[in-house]
């Protein structure tokens, strides 16, 4: 494997693919892995989409961890991850560039329809309501909702926890 190598991937009995630190690979492709159930990507160098999802019918969990850099290409969760339907969502963004890009309810609804868990890490201070909006408005089913946003101008961390549960709305806030 090479520099930036593609990595395919073709495997019966997987169901937790975690890849670290992706210096030396460009692209991963799930072409044909049927009993993957989570998906876990840390830190990728790519300017293109990290990972490409081919037949992965039981991925319930997709986990990306990344620093945004000026050069990265933003993601669309919708094209991400494809005709997948996911259950749980977790993005820790570990700076203050925000890598993905708000998206429509049409184009999001068939990929977040069935999202019950989010959790959005780091987030910069600076990004406000309206860009944590666009996966709510595509996420009718969401149980909870995690946001941990990150002071970088004074080290302190404010974690929200939102659960929904029928028409009430449980809003606890912690400072740390």
């Amino acid at each position: 494997m090479g520099i930036e190598s593609l990595l395919e991937v073709e495997h019966s009995q997987l169901s937790e693919l975690v890849i670290g630190r992706s210096v030396l690979i460009k692209r991963v492709d799930l072409k044909w892995v049927p009993k993957l159930t989570v998906l876990k990507f840390n830190m990728f160098r790519s300017q293109d989409d990290p990972f490409c999802l081919g037949y992965v019918p039981l991925l319930q969990t997709v986990s990306i961890i990344n620093t945004g850099f000026s050069w990265h290409k933003m993601l669309k969760i919708s094209e991400l991850l494809g005709e997948t339907a996911i259950s749980n969502l977790h993005l820790n963004f570990k700076s203050e560039k925000i890598w993905v890009k708000p998206e429509g309810r049409r184009q999001l609804l068939p990929v977040l329809h069935k999202l019950r868990l989010v959790n959005l890490i780091n987030i910069s201070e600076e990004c406000d309501l309206t860009w944590i909006m666009f996966i709510l408005q595509g996420a009718p089913t969401l149980k909870e909702l995690r946001i941990l946003v990150n002071s970088c101008a004074d080290y302190s961390i404010l974690v929200f926890i939102i659960s929904f549960r029928s028409s009430n709305l449980l809003c606890p806030v912690k400072n740390f």
